[in-house]
């Protein structure tokens, strides 16, 4: 990992519950098979640390491909609340390095449909100007 730029290689935590140490070991494993990543476990808790290059992986990326393997990160409050923001904060460091090329796909797309119902409501039940006032 060390070609690429520093502040782009990221170390995460994922925990996981009711997880033996097989388990976790095939956790580790099944990560490092990936480029770019390295795993291992973190000590005797069943938690395990992922370093990846943002460039190449975002850490949701990582979990759904832990979970099409079988393994799933806890899904405590606590941690779904951590999670979220940084699947939020490598989104959006992502699109700010124009790395997303997948999301601006399903912006199209949502904008696209959005557009053929607005117009479609508009041409079926047009507005008249005295409406429109109220929401400007």
């Amino acid at each position: 990992m060390h070609e690429f730029e520093s502040d782009t290689v990221k170390t995460r935590k994922i925990r996981f519950s009711n997880t033996t140490s097989e388990e976790l070991r095939q956790i580790v494993d099944a990560l490092q098979s990936l480029s770019h990543v390295s795993a291992h476990r973190c000590g005797q808790s069943a938690c395990v640390e992922v370093s990846y290059d943002l460039t190449e992986h975002s850490c949701e990326e990582l979990e759904h491909f832990l979970a099409q393997k079988g393994f799933f990160p806890d899904h405590t409050l606590g941690e779904n609340v951590k999670r979220g923001l940084i699947h939020y904060t490598e989104e959006v460091e992502r699109e700010n390095r124009h790395l997303t090329n997948r999301d601006e796909r399903y912006r199209q797309i949502f904008v696209s449909a959005n557009g053929r119902h607005f117009r479609q409501v508009e041409r079926e039940n047009p507005l008249p100007p005295e409406d429109l006032r109220g929401y400007f």
